[in-house]
C-alpha cells in the first residue's frame, strides 16, 4: 500500500526503512497481497541506519529533490 501511495503522489522510486534499528533486516517479511499489478515504480527496504543517512543528506541539501511522505 505504501508503494501505491508513493506512486500516486508522483514518486519515481520508493525507499522504505524501519523506524527502529534492527540487526536482522534480512528476515523482515514484506507481504504481497496480489493487488500490485498496476504499480510500476521500484521499491526497496533498507536498514534504519542507511535511511538515517538519506534523511541527513536530504536535510543538509534542501535544494535536492528528495521527499519524505
Amino acid at each position: 500500500m505504501k508503494t501505491r501511495h508513493a506512486q500516486e503522489a508522483g514518486a519515481h522510486l520508493a525507499v522504505f526503512f524501519d523506524n527502529v534499528a534492527s540487526d536482522d533486516l534480512e528476515t523482515t517479511i514484506i507481504k504481497d497481497d496480489g493487488t500490485g499489478s498496476d504499480i510500476h515504480i521500484p521499491s526497496i527496504m533498507i536498514s534504519k541506519q542507511d535511511g538515517d543517512k538519506i534523511i541527513a543528506y536530504r536535510d543538509a541539501h534542501p535544494d535536492k529533490a528528495i521527499t519524505a511522505l
